[in-house]
């Protein structure tokens, strides 16, 4: 069994979350929209694309088809050994052994779970991994909020496909919905709602608040064009379109598309850095959202909210909104699973996974979001 090097990767710890705060601000301002026009929050709320479950039937053909091309679409290089079978085989008795009925799952009334997804998806309808998850939890007897980040390349077993594969995988197969039940399973915790987005709709909400002035390297330039290049591919762009040169490396304005590329950057840092680039674009955004005007706003809102799927009903985003100035008050944490020293990278059936300590992880999700001991 390949061991790789163990990354900095989840250390909780309490910060100023200027993300976080701008999205309640906006909530906040909406709850004096509200307060003139209950007609004018019925209005934005019609903007969200509602969820629908999909049948029994689609999810199968969704697996079949994956079970067709996973070969193709997992397989990569890596940087060991394959795991043998009998690993494999202990991995898998382990992971099961790991599992929480979902009879049995931490819940708590005062405790708020909504997890959010970003996606790599053109279109709303289009299956998408989840190559961003989030879960958003709202603590009103602690008075926290607290941010956990799931790493995409977790190898799991998926419950409701029957196999293993890595977490970022549930999502093109049945959707949200089937997303949600593998991370309630195997990390035994209660999720309320979700909310998806794909990343599409960050290259409109950076140019909507004018671009982003980042600090990049001469590397970090060669990683851009080539992301943005398969952006413009996607998008039906020439290709060159937004390519920077070398000598953009240092303090750079980034406009969408070139922000969305930077985010994207895999290939120096691994996914620790890459989640740092994601969280260093988020806070520049969040000071220029902080000073946007009305008008800003408002593009932000009827370009935003028609890109995001959820089965948030009107009344439960009318409770966020009307709560916005009670959750500004709470204190920010932060949590990336899995944390230090409780993974390590290894190769199973071609693809680079992170296999980790699950009942670890459940005991730190239990204390950090419910602010309670684990039994």
């Amino acid at each position: 069994m390949s061991k790789g090097n163990t990354s900095r990767a989840g250390e909780k710890k309490k910060i100023n979350s200027l993300p976080v705060k701008i999205i309640l601000v906006l909530l906040a301002v909406l709850v004096l929209v509200t307060g003139v026009a209950y007609g004018v929050f019925h209005y934005f709320y019609s903007k969200l694309n509602t969820a629908g479950t999909m049948d029994e039937a689609e999810v199968r053909e969704n697996i079949e088809a994956f079970k067709a091309s996973e070969a193709e679409r997992d397989a990569e290089e890596g940087d060991g050994p394959e795991a043998s079978q009998e690993e494999i085989d202990s991995l898998h008795s382990s992971i099961q052994e790991s599992m929480t009925d979902p009879a049995d799952k931490v819940s708590d009334e005062k405790v708020w779970n909504i997890l959010l997804i970003g996606t790599d998806a053109r279109n709303l309808n289009e299956k998408a991994r989840s190559d961003a998850m989030i879960l958003l939890s709202l603590n009103s007897r602690t008075n926290t909020i607290t941010l956990t980040s799931f790493m995409r390349d977790i190898y799991t077993y998926i419950p409701g496909a029957g196999f293993y594969n890595r977490l970022n995988v549930p999502n093109v197969l049945g959707g949200p919905e089937m997303l949600v039940d593998t991370i309630e399973q195997m990390f035994d915790v209660s999720i309320d709602n979700y909310a998806l987005v794909n990343f599409y709709s960050f290259i409109d909400i950076v140019d909507i608040l004018g671009g982003v002035d980042i600090e990049i390297t001469e590397a970090e330039v060669e990683e851009i064009n080539a992301s943005v290049q398969e952006i413009n591919m996607n998008l039906g762009r020439p290709r060159k379109t937004d390519f920077l040169s070398r000598s953009d490396a240092g303090l750079c304005h980034l406009n969408g598309n070139q922000a969305l590329g930077y985010a994207r950057i895999r290939h120096i840092g691994g996914d620790m850095q890459r989640t740092e680039r994601q969280r260093t674009v988020l806070t520049t955004l969040a000071q220029k959202a902080k000073n946007a005007s009305a008008s800003e706003l408002l593009e932000l809102a009827n370009t935003l909210l028609p890109m995001i799927t959820t089965d948030l009903s009107e009344t439960d985003c009318l409770t966020l909104a009307s709560r916005a100035p009670e959750y500004l008050k709470y204190e920010v944490q932060t949590l990336r699973i899995p944390e230090e020293g409780t993974y390590f990278l290894n190769m199973i059936n071609g693809m680079s996974v992170v296999q980790m300590e699950f009942d670890k992880a459940k005991k730190t999700i239990r204390e950090t979001i419910y602010g309670t001991e684990a039994e």
